[in-house]
């Protein structure tokens, strides 16, 4: 049941965070601003693809939402989207004390539960994410550094996931 919380900000026009759909709006926009058409995306879908798969040390997800955010990332040019791909994952391989292969899920969790950092329930009205870090509430004894970048840069890349983020 809505609260009259989430009714105000729906009659105002506000978003939901959680939204895994682009608004007619944001479909504009996405081709305005970052050159996506159907045919674009099938085109450059297909071509970064390709270069992926000349890639013989990299192990990427190849499903289109993952590839997508790569490619809107770079207004759909699958060159630039694979270096964009080639540079994260080199960060996540060249830093394995900050972005271990296995993370203890409890202590990542426990993080937020804190109160450091998160997103409001619901978008700008420009569609974008409005996402918060409070570092006064980060104890550095209790979560250490390498910990805190982990958790934060997991916040950050499950921001990006949305269509909607990806466009506004």
């Amino acid at each position: 049941m809505e609260n009259s919380y989430d009714s105000m900000m729906a009659a105002n026009g506000f978003l939901p965070y959680r939204m895994g759909y682009l608004t007619d709006w944001m479909v504009k926009k996405a081709e305005e601003e970052l050159n996506e058409t159907e045919e674009s995306r099938t085109h450059a879908l297909t071509e970064l693809r390709k270069l992926i798969a000349k890639e013989k040390n990299l192990d990427v997800w190849t499903d289109d939402p993952y590839l997508l955010q790569f490619l809107r990332a770079r207004k759909f040019d699958p060159e630039r989207a694979m270096e964009l791909i080639r540079c994260l994952y080199t960060i996540l391989k060249d830093n394995p004390d900050i972005f271990p292969k296995k993370v203890d899920t409890d202590k990542a969790i426990s993080i937020f539960e804190t109160n450091v950092g998160g997103a409001f329930p619901y978008r700008h009205s420009d569609g974008g994410v409005i996402a918060f870090i409070n570092i006064a509430n980060w104890d550095p004894d209790q979560i250490p550094i390498q910990l805190a970048i982990s958790a934060v840069t997991a916040m950050l890349l499950s921001l990006v996931e949305a269509p909607a983020t990806q466009v506004c």
